[in-house]
Order: C-alpha cells, then sequence, then structure tokens
C-alpha cells in the first residue's frame, strides 16, 4: 500500500468518524440521520473497494513473485 493510499484510507477514516459523532448529536434531526446513515454507507463501500483492491494487488503480486521463482 503506497502512502497515498494510507492517507486516503485514514482521511476515509476521520470522515467517518465525525459523521458518526453528528449522527449520535441529540440535536441532530431524524431526517438528517437518516441522510448521515446513507453517507457513513457510501464511505464504508469506499473504504472496502480501497481496502479490496489493496489485496487483490498483493495476492496478484504474490502470485507472480511465486510464479517467477518456479519457473527456470
Amino acid at each position: 500500500m503506497t502512502e497515498r493510499d494510507a492517507g486516503y484510507l485514514q482521511a476515509l477514516a476521520d470522515v467517518q468518524g465525525e459523521v458518526r459523532k453528528t449522527v449520535q448529536d441529540p440535536s441532530t434531526s431524524r431526517e438528517g440521520r437518516l441522510e448521515l446513515l446513507g453517507v457513513l454507507s457510501f464511505l464504508s463501500d469506499l473504504v472496502d473497494v480501497k481496502v479490496r483492491a489493496y489485496h487483490d494487488e498483493a495476492a496478484a503480486s504474490t502470485f507472480a513473485e511465486d510464479r517467477w521463482e518456479r519457473e527456470p
């Protein structure tokens, strides 16, 4: 994972934390909470896609390295 990717994931996590605080704030309206829960879902999807892509890339890299080591 590049430094940029790690920074991106950290930024998303920070935004998720702030949105969660707002959802839990008693002054947030019911409608606002519902909209923010949708935002949280969207942010979670972004994180999942980025993490999945990183794992897929790492697995492909490992496969290529293993294959290269086995070939004569």
